[in-house]
């Protein structure tokens, strides 16, 4: 057991994040609205609305009035940034009332935030990230979000114990070591990897590297590895959440696949360190999609929509508000593959009437307090759903 555990804190150590999708489901018991003294409730995951007082049963104590509001304090501090104090806080308030299993979850998911913040910040303390998920897990078993973090960072220990790793300028690459083929070839996932950066860091006038002050991590499975990793079906070939996750049965045969992959995932990793989560899910996709395609060869683009045509197969478009986040919330294959689809033909569409340079400013509206959305209007005076009739009014000629 304890050599597994020693396995967990090295992979924490090695590399990227693994919280993009988590960081989705922020709770709103961390953000109570205005100033109201607000008193625990045991239905609060249920109500997703904290109670105040008034609303309480008239005999709550002084004592549990005291510990309620040092919990909002915490509430209001965990808004602010302060992660240490706003968990000080909460830790008194866990002391005081275990009875109140609020204070605890809350406690949990102040944790949650700190141990995303340590994993992702450069030269962040990933043991302590760790350590901080582990108690988070103790506090509220019940959260789903937090238990399958850990859980997915147990798999990976369990497939990446043994990989090798090798760095390179912007990249620290890992793969199992056992593989001849990755073993004699992985230098020519690094010339990919460097490659497609240099262009995609012209495109977006942007550089990861630098601003992160590390490398992006890539590992490379083979198909049982890539989906015990990720728990993503056998139809993904690839993920970014944090890390770039591709799938490689045979480096040499499927050179034109991974290529690809990689490509797609990187563009992934640019949009989250341009944009962060603020990026719509079309956007996102789109623009991983347009990048996918070697910018040298600009036959593979154009057969790229000349499919997404195909696969929108005279369907409707769908309302851009339908496509801001997760694709797979779409539920059916054939809307996901139309939404892919669209997406990739409007970023296309941004492309060929405003330019390369337009659509990385659309990416980054999210990290000056904007939206795509109205970066666009602001910029062009009109909305960005008309720009949809347009591409509509286009496809139907």
């Amino acid at each position: 057991m304890r050599g597994f555990i020693a396995t967990l804190l090295g992979l924490v150590l090695m590399g990227g994040g693994l919280w993009v999708a988590l960081r989705e489901s922020a709770d709103p018991r961390l953000q109570p609205e205005g100033a109201a003294i607000e008193a625990p409730r045991s239905d609060l995951v249920a109500s997703r609305r904290p109670a105040t007082v008034d609303e309480q049963d008239a005999s709550a104590d002084d004592d549990l009035r005291r510990w309620t509001l040092q919990n909002n304090e915490a509430c209001g501090l965990l808004d602010e940034g302060e992660l240490d104090q706003a968990i000080a806080l909460l830790e008194e308030c866990v002391e005081a009332r275990p009875d109140q299993q609020l204070f605890a979850s809350n406690l949990a998911r102040a944790l949650y935030r700190r141990a995303t913040y340590e994993y992702d910040r450069a030269g962040g303390n990933r043991e302590a990230a760790l350590a901080d998920i582990i108690r988070a897990v103790q506090l509220d078993p019940d959260d789903e979000a937090i238990a399958q973090l850990l859980e997915r960072w147990e798999r990976m220990a369990a497939v990446e114990q043994d990989f090798a790793g090798f760095d390179s300028m912007r990249f620290n690459l890992s793969f199992d070591g056992d593989r001849t083929d990755l073993v004699g070839g992985w230098q020519d996932v690094v010339d990919v990897l460097e490659g497609a950066y240099g262009e995609f860091w012209i495109f977006f006038s942007h550089d990861p590297v630098l601003v992160a002050d590390e490398r992006i991590r890539v590992v490379l499975y083979e198909r049982d590895q890539f989906h015990q990793a990720t728990g993503l079906g056998h139809w993904a070939g690839g993920a970014f959440d944090g890390v770039i996750r591709i799938l490689v049965d045979d480096l040499r045969s499927q050179r034109g696949a991974w290529t690809r992959t990689v490509r797609h995932e990187l563009a992934h990793a640019f949009v989250a360190s341009l944009g962060g989560r603020g990026v719509p899910g079309w956007l996102n996709e789109g623009v991983a999609q347009w990048l996918e395609a070697d910018g040298a060869s600009a036959g593979d683009r154009e057969r790229d929509l000349r499919s997404a045509e195909l696969r929108l197969g005279g369907h409707p478009l769908r309302p851009l508000a339908d496509l801001s986040g997760s694709f797979s919330a779409l539920g059916e294959a054939e809307a996901i593959s139309r939404a892919y689809a669209e997406s990739l033909l409007l970023v296309d569409y941004i492309v060929r009437f405003h330019g390369e340079r337009f659509l990385a400013d659309l990416v980054s509206a999210s990290s000056r307090g904007s939206t795509a959305a109205e970066e666009f209007e602001q910029r062009l005076g009109y909305p960005l759903e008309r720009l949809l009739e347009d591409l509509a009014a286009e496809l139907d000629r």
